[in-house]
């Protein structure tokens, strides 16, 4: 069923405030709000605040018919400034809708800065906020998961130094050459390389390069789109560098260990031995026999490359030159190797019998090398790596996630290419079309980590929507961080 509910109800003028809101999807914020009703009456809407401009929706979900019911909204002395009555339902029971009454409550001819509410005949009022930036209070949040993340550091949070035994973690090469088999085994010389530190994947104790560049080159372009939000939040640092820029040396710290010779890249330290039980990480009995996994992988390497030039490039105008030149010499030397012949186009993997799964594996790397290419020409002005991205040719993506980069690379190209500009258009199109499709404008579909693929997806549209200046996409970004803080399912 179409809904074709119209995410962009306005074209105005953009405001220097949009640039906050563009930063929070490029995180992955997962905080659910809801008002229930007691009467079989849902009120969904963004319970963190709703910015004055862009459309300001609440959604109502009901067991019976609601079509007449009238509403009003009132200012912080009690005022009525808003009123009206629900008009039909916009549709019943669907794949994205439990309820089989929904109807839609447009506020957005509210503008003043303030709290409000909502009363439903009669319901339990609901209270929301209007307010210019109201995701700030995530950043420290999102600093404390990721420092409690941290591996064999005492500089970390709620557990002890863990994993030390990973400043020798035991090389594997793929078992019998076979790359596609997922099988790994250690090298004859039994050598060690040091991969102490990074970020634990998630319950388990697995360190994927993959995962870590992604992280790094979210958070550091959340930093160039708008430092001012990171620039008083110094909570959890015990160095000189704000919390973001702290975190994200810690992270690419990790990344610069990844290629410690011509060919040796590691893409993977630990796996399926330490996937899926229960235990401290400082407590960890395997710790000291942990694998690393090496393969001149592209997929891997591109995004490294993205993580390091474009970490190069913030750190040295932050001020920090030695950390600036440390990331871009390791960048450029990591992908002049992705270029050899010999690099794996679709990406090395981990394949996990026990549970019949590969872990993070990247069938597509011209994605990564496009965008590690554009970060380095961004870096070195130099006109070869733009030569090099534009070579790719690649085209447009679904999805934006690990996996899947194929948003922001024809991004980062737009301004030098018109083919990318055409894969952008095309990309984002399948991305409004799906969001007009359901009443919560969700711009992608339901998969394994649904939420921080949309939250990419609505922060790759935000990039593109600053460099476009485009309302209806910068409408339909707004309705993904409305869908985030509690305007949902």
């Amino acid at each position: 069923m179409a809904f074709n509910y119209n995410i962009s109800m306005r074209s105005q003028k953009y405001k220097t405030s949009f640039k906050s809101t563009v930063i929070i999807v490029l995180f992955f914020a997962l905080f659910f709000f809801a008002f229930a009703g007691e009467s079989g009456v849902w009120v969904r809407y963004n319970r963190a605040g709703i910015m004055p401009d862009g459309p300001k929706t609440l959604v109502v979900m009901a067991e019976k018919e609601l079509k007449g019911t009238v509403w009003t909204v009132a200012d912080g002395s009690g005022k009525t400034v808003l009123s009206g009555k629900l008009d039909k339902s916009v549709c019943g029971v669907t794949g994205h809708t439990p309820k089989p009454f929904n109807y839609v409550i447009d506020v957005s001819r509210l503008k003043k800065e303030g709290r409000y509410r909502m009363t439903l005949d009669k319901q339990e009022p609901v209270s929301f906020n209007i307010r210019k930036a109201p995701y700030a209070f995530i950043v420290p949040d999102i600093m404390l998961f990721l420092k409690a993340a941290r591996s064999g550091t005492s500089d970390t949070l709620f557990h002890k130094a863990s994993h030390l035994g990973d400043a020798a973690a035991i090389l594997h090469r793929p078992k019998d050459g076979n790359y596609e088999s997922g099988l790994w085994e250690p090298v004859p010389n039994g050598r060690k390389v040091d991969m102490l530190g990074g970020w634990y994947d998630a319950g388990d104790y697995i360190k994927f390069t993959l995962t870590t560049a992604y992280t790094c080159y979210f958070l550091l372009k959340a930093y160039e789109v708008n430092p001012r939000l990171f620039k008083d939040t110094r909570k959890y640092s015990r160095t000189a560098l704000i919390d973001v820029l702290d975190e994200v040396k810690f992270g690419l710290d990790y990344l610069l260990k990844t290629f410690p010779d011509k060919d040796t890249f590691i893409f993977q330290v630990a796996g399926r031995l330490d996937h899926g039980y229960w235990r401290l990480p400082e407590k960890d009995t395997r710790d000291g026999k942990r694998v690393a996994l090496s393969a001149i992988s592209q997929p891997h390497m591109g995004l490294t490359t993205a993580a390091l030039a474009l970490g190069a490039r913030i750190f040295a105008e932050a001020g920090y030159p030695d950390e600036a030149k440390r990331c871009r010499e390791k960048a450029v030397a990591i992908f002049e190797r992705a270029l050899a012949p010999d690099a794996l186009r679709s990406g090395a993997f981990e394949f996990n019998p026990n549970g019949n799964f590969t872990f993070y594996r990247d069938k597509t790397g011209e994605d990564n090398m496009v965008l590690g290419a554009m970060e380095l020409y961004r870096l070195t002005k130099n006109e070869s790596y733009l030569k090099i991205a534009k070579g790719f040719g690649i085209k447009a993506g679904w999805d934006v996630y690990w996996g899947s980069l194929f948003l922001l690379a024809n991004t980062a190209m737009a301004p030098h290419d018109d083919a990318a500009k055409k894969n952008i258009k095309k990309e984002v199109a399948l991305y409004l079309s799906k969001a007009k499709n359901n009443i919560w404008g969700i711009p992608g579909r339901y998969t394994w980590g649904s939420l921080a693929n949309w939250a990419a997806i609505g922060g790759g549209m935000g990039l593109f929507a600053l460099q476009s200046k485009d309302p209806e996409i910068k409408d339909a970004v707004t309705l993904i961080h409305d869908y985030i803080f509690g305007r949902n399912n």
